[in-house]
């Protein structure tokens, strides 16, 4: 079906012509043998008269309506069994009828044409440089380049330099310039489009791997001449292959060509080709260089996973850290938060948390509900002798209620045996904070944690409960976990439940509390009261 209406595009004329050419006759045949033009069959010539107008414009419209005035004028009956004819100013009349509808249909198709052209030019090109943009890629069929493509992304470096020195104006002609330069130096069938004012990017077929690196590198070699003013624009250009136009119109290839200029511009390189451990460390060294002026510029922000009690209330939330970034969007917690543990910066977020959490509890107890909020640390901050400290001076600064705080650790992080955890944990549960262990029953030694560690509630890890439904042995292990902790005062939390029929296990079990993707993902901080209020009507 796509290939017939391909084919009928392509070939829309050349059948709408077949169509005129042969209806012209039909008309005339049908009107002569239903008794001639007295009769309301000479109406339909108004169909290929306005079809030529719409196709092929004024001219062909005037055309076809003389030529149909002119069947349906002298040569045609009045009467056909009378053999009685039209006066001259009857067919003379209807000829200009026609021509008035052929030269107005045609007229008017041409100027909506014109109109609909320079809309579509201005969707898919930029105003200013004339460069495709966003849109025209993905206008583009899946298939415009087959095989593999090789995709590049060209950074002009001295952008501000050119618009001080010779104006904006310039600076878009030189790239114009540039993207002429570079269509006729790529193979074809090609894609050269400008996402931003700064940088191009562009696809071109890939049969010979990363050979045509040399011809994407070959255009920096090449001289910009812009009104007669000799340019230069200086280059950095990123480099990746082996990927089909259909990946390309997903846009997530380009961010690594992005990411690779970048690479190439920072360490004085005319070119990057792709390589995944340059991409990794560039991310990583980016997204460290820019977390302390996150953390101040509201890019981080908090969000909370509900914790069920059995009896369906909302006990309280999991204070959980997001990073929106300007450069790369909305980036996933496993992806920043080990590089900021690797850290000192994890003291600065952690503190940043803490402060925030304490806030956001005080403001729902102000909104008549006193819920506690856990917040996870890190192994650096137990290990640190001045954390406690600094909780007990940011608690006192926010006018904060430890009783209302869980401090979340995780069973790894125990592994370690540094005695200052044990002090750090004793002091924050002197100042009225509770304890949890996070992802119970990872370590061989979980059990002897809950002896030695002030502890009040542990987080069944989701490992456990994955597989709940389908082994007999792991129930029988999580069961027997919930009646321990029992037995010695603690708190039960599972977490990760997802499906009803996990939740009616853990029911099963007496287990105290849920949380999971079953009653909510984490939720934004300004709709924590509409949640509990919706969640227990």
């Amino acid at each position: 079906m796509e290939a017939l209406i391909k084919i009928i595009r392509k070939n829309h004329k050349l059948i709408a012509g077949s169509i005129i050419l042969l209806s012209m006759p039909g008309i005339y045949l049908l009107v002569y043998y239903t008794g001639g033009i007295k009769y309301v069959y000479s109406h339909t010539m108004y169909i290929p008269i306005l079809l030529a107008g719409i196709i092929f414009g004024f001219k062909g419209g005037t055309l076809i309506a003389i030529v149909g005035g002119i069947l349906l004028g002298p040569i045609m009956p009045l009467e056909v069994d009378l053999g009685t004819y039209q006066e001259t100013l009857n067919w003379v009349y209807r000829l200009m009828i026609f021509l008035v509808i052929g030269g107005l249909s045609g007229y008017y198709s041409k100027r909506l044409r014109k109109i609909n052209k320079i809309n579509e030019r201005l969707f898919s090109h930029h105003v200013e440089t004339d460069i495709p943009n966003l849109n025209y890629l993905l206008s583009l069929s899946d298939d415009y380049i087959s095989g593999s493509c090789l995709v590049s992304t060209i950074y002009i470096n001295n952008k501000n330099h050119i618009i001080d020195v010779l104006g904006l104006d310039f600076y878009h002609k030189a790239l114009n310039a540039l993207y002429l330069t570079i269509t006729k130096l790529i193979p074809q069938p090609n894609c050269v489009i400008q996402p931003e004012n700064d940088k191009v990017w562009l696809v071109m077929p890939s049969k010979y791997g990363l050979k045509e690196k040399d011809i994407i590198t070959n255009i920096s070699s090449k001289e910009i001449n812009v009104q007669g003013i000799k340019v230069y624009l200086d280059y950095s250009i990123g480099i990746a292959g082996n990927t089909s136009f259909k990946d390309c119109k997903n846009l997530s290839v380009f961010k690594d060509t992005d990411k690779l200029a970048l690479y190439a511009k920072t360490n004085n390189l005319p070119y990057a080709i792709y390589d995944k451990s340059i991409l990794k460390e560039r991310y990583q060294f980016d997204l460290l260089s820019v977390f302390s002026d996150a953390l101040n510029n509201d890019e981080t922000f908090m969000v909370y996973q509900p914790v069920i009690r059995s009896d369906n209330k909302v006990e309280g939330f999991e204070s959980l850290i997001r990073w929106n970034n300007s450069v790369y969007g909305l980036i996933m917690p496993n992806d920043f938060i080990p590089l900021v543990e690797s850290t000192q910066l994890i003291h600065q977020m952690t503190d940043w948390v803490i402060r925030k959490v304490f806030r956001k509890q005080k403001e729902m107890a102000d909104a008549g509900y006193d819920l506690p909020l856990s917040i996870n640390l890190s192994v650096k901050n137990l290990s640190d002798m001045n954390f406690s400290t600094r909780v007990n001076k940011i608690m006192k600064e926010e006018d904060a209620n430890p009783k209302k705080v869980i401090f979340e650790i995780t069973e790894t992080m125990l592994l370690k045996d540094n005695p200052q955890f044990r002090v750090t944990l004793e002091t924050l549960k002197a100042l009225g904070f509770k304890i949890a262990i996070d992802d119970f029953g990872k370590g061989y030694s979980s059990i002897s944690y809950l002896c030695q560690y002030p502890i009040d509630y542990i987080k069944i890890d989701r490992f456990f409960l994955n597989d709940l439904q389908f082994n007999t042995s792991m129930f029988e292990i999580v069961k027997a976990i919930v009646n321990l902790s029992h037995q010695l005062n603690l708190e039960v939390v599972a977490e990760g439940v997802e499906t009803k029929e996990v939740l009616d296990m853990i029911k099963a079990m007496d287990c105290d509390l849920v949380q999971g993707y079953y009653y909510s993902k984490p939720i934004e901080g300004i709709n924590l009261v509409k949640y509990i209020i919706d969640f227990e009507k």
